[in-house]
């Protein structure tokens, strides 16, 4: 059974350095979760509902807890020893 690593990171900050660890991590035969860059890519994000941008992100970060929850491993991707509170909230339910 492949070992199964979630990367955990700033991806507004790092997310082309985490996509690019992810994909080096399933080269060697890791199966990784990761928040898909390209959703936050959004051209109109900003310009959306304040509830609609809540909910979407609530969504995003429940999903994510499921990938925490999931993981044999979770790898915080902390460059220049940054971590920003979604990180640490996702370091959080990974220690409950």
């Amino acid at each position: 059974m492949k070992t199964t690593i979630v990367i955990s990171g700033s991806l507004k900050r790092f997310g082309k350095e985490i996509e690019v660890l992810g994909n080096e991590l399933r080269d060697k035969g890791y199966f990784v979760y990761y928040p898909e860059v390209k959703s936050l890519r959004l051209k109109n994000f900003d310009s959306l509902n304040e509830i609609i941008k809540r909910d979407t992100a609530k969504g995003i970060t429940l999903e994510y807890f499921e990938y925490i929850r999931r993981a044999d491993v979770m790898f915080v991707y902390n460059k220049d020893g940054y971590s920003g509170n979604s990180t640490t909230l996702e370091i959080g339910f990974a220690m409950l």
